[in-house]
């Protein structure tokens, strides 16, 4: 679902990557796993050109807003 890669790695990439793990440990029950598809779905359409990247960064906000639930 997620490529890996091995070798020197971006110190930002791995800050934002410890973030979404984060993320998908508070989401109760079957959350993580739509949160999870959502993210994979944006990314696959961001790769194959079929949205730009900020629209593709728009719809993770959007998909942050309605499916992690607000800790206050």
């Amino acid at each position: 679902m997620f490529a890996a890669k091995l070798g020197e790695g971006s110190d930002a990439v791995h800050q934002a990557s410890m973030r979404l793990f984060g993320i998908l440990q508070t989401l109760p029950g079957e959350s993580t796993l739509l949160f999870t598809a959502t993210l994979q779905g944006i990314a696959a359409m961001v790769s194959s050109r079929r949205i730009t990247a900020d629209q593709g960064d728009a719809l993770v906000g959007a998909a942050i807003t309605r499916l992690v639930p607000d800790p206050a």
